[in-house]
């Protein structure tokens, strides 16, 4: 029988951050050996890992005073990702009540610390 690939279910997120953190996070996006398309898959690898640090949402916090937001960014994740990241901002809203955009800090907050990690 020959194999057949799973068709994952994916959807679109868009946030926005500095144009300085999106150079360094492409440069690692190859640097990584995600290729040139791999962008989508190098974000959905860091959220993953950044949702499974303990007390991560001290470091969204951290992210919401990003200033310089001048560059939109968009990525394909698989759906699961998404439910994650939902549930996720709902442990950030009940340590940090007042706090906006959360979903936003903690795709930036996921991409910085995927950046800082060295290889």
């Amino acid at each position: 029988m020959p194999n057949k690939k799973v068709k994952v279910k994916k959807i679109s997120v868009s946030f926005r951050t500095s144009s300085k953190i999106v150079q360094i996070m492409l440069e690692r996006v190859v640097a990584d050996g995600y290729g040139l398309k791999g962008k989508s898959r190098w974000v959905t690898d860091a959220v993953e890992r950044f949702l499974n640090m303990p007390n991560y949402w001290d470091l969204v916090d951290i992210a919401s005073v990003q200033e310089d937001l001048d560059k939109a960014v968009t990525c394909i994740i698989p759906v699961t990702l998404s439910e994650n990241l939902e549930k996720a901002l709902i442990e950030v809203r009940q340590h940090f009540p007042s706090m906006e955009g959360v979903k936003s800090n903690i795709l930036r907050a996921s991409i910085t610390q995927r950046v800082l990690q060295v290889k």
